[in-house]
């Protein structure tokens, strides 16, 4: 109880000084960027030339014509009163766009990290138990392959296999819980065999420990002493690397979204970036942020949960 109380003020504590720095950077990073949004509203249909009076005038309904330190904390103030903001291109709230898109985004990525956690796991507890085998040596060759495949070619061959040639799934759109499955595939395959790597690594290493040594001269069977004792303390690693392939799943998965033609935050991020929606921009590092902390939170606390040591810590 001690550790865990430990942990949630720890992350609590880290949380806010850390959204408080998420806040200014992603208020940065619009406004640094390139480019007018006003001008952007204005051209938007590629055809007009808006005069230099145009811009000024949106620019000062917008409130763009303030000092950027009074825009960020105008910005921070409606945070704290639960006010997102309203797109620049859009005029749409953009907690409505979040509410629409978020979904589509976690459950792909949710989908995505069951994929990894229920290939990588089992199959390195089977590596490790058959060091230098025909089908160890087999895999590590593989690994190598697939680190070097980029993810959207393991889409589009994934399209041509299951969508072209079986037919089995729908190649884009969202129609249901099958339209994630080829995503979650292309998003998790090569990030799948690191892991498992990893795993293996870290089960060998446990092997040779004076804890699986006591163990095994206890007269326990080898492979109950590498599930029951080896695999908990080999998990740290890993955990850490799921929950970091989580927040990368998050955060980079408008490629998938944009082959596969998800209405997800990453395609809409995306066409913000391209039209300077500073308020979109903004919502969207804030959110992933607020999600990177959350899965920071849960690997912490799963890692206490399985790793004996860190009990007896206290």
């Amino acid at each position: 109880m001690t550790n865990l109380l430990r942990v949630l003020a720890r992350h609590l504590i880290q949380g806010v000084l850390t959204l408080l720095g998420i806040t200014v950077l992603s208020f940065l990073l619009g406004h640094i960027a390139p480019g007018d949004p006003a001008y952007a509203i204005l051209g938007s249909d590629g055809v007009t030339v808006p005069t230099e009076e145009q811009v000024q005038v949106v620019r000062e309904s917008l409130g763009l014509d303030r000092s950027v330190v009074e825009q960020y904390f105008l910005w921070l103030g409606q945070l704290f009163r639960g006010n997102i903001g309203v797109s620049f291109m859009t005029n749409r709230l953009i907690e409505q766009e979040l509410l629409a898109r978020i979904p589509v985004t976690v459950q792909l990525s949710l989908l995505a990290i069951t994929f990894l956690v229920l290939t990588s796991l089992p199959l390195g507890l089977f590596l490790a138990l058959h060091k230098d085998s025909l089908l160890d040596h087999l895999f590590l060759g593989l690994t190598s392959l697939f680190s070097a495949v980029p993810g959207f070619l393991v889409a589009l061959v994934l399209i041509l296999i299951f969508a072209e040639g079986l037919r089995l799934l729908p190649t884009s759109g969202l129609n249901g819980p099958t339209s994630l499955i080829l995503p979650a595939l292309a998003i998790s395959l090569g990030s799948m065999t690191q892991i498992t790597r990893v795993l293996r690594a870290e089960l060998l290493a446990a092997f040779g420990t004076e804890y699986f040594q006591s163990a095994r001269a206890k007269g326990f069977p080898f492979r109950f002493a590498a599930v029951k004792h080896a695999l908990p303390n080999a998990m740290s690693s890993v955990l850490t690397l799921w929950g970091n392939y989580f927040i990368a799943i998050l955060g980079g998965s408008a490629v998938a979204e944009s082959i596969f033609a998800l209405p997800g935050l990453g395609q809409w991020v995306l066409k913000s970036i391209n039209s300077h929606d500073y308020p979109a921009i903004q919502a969207y590092v804030l959110v992933m942020g607020v999600l990177c902390l959350m899965i920071f939170l849960v690997v912490d606390l799963l890692q206490l949960a399985i790793q004996p040591r860190l009990r007896r810590a206290s």
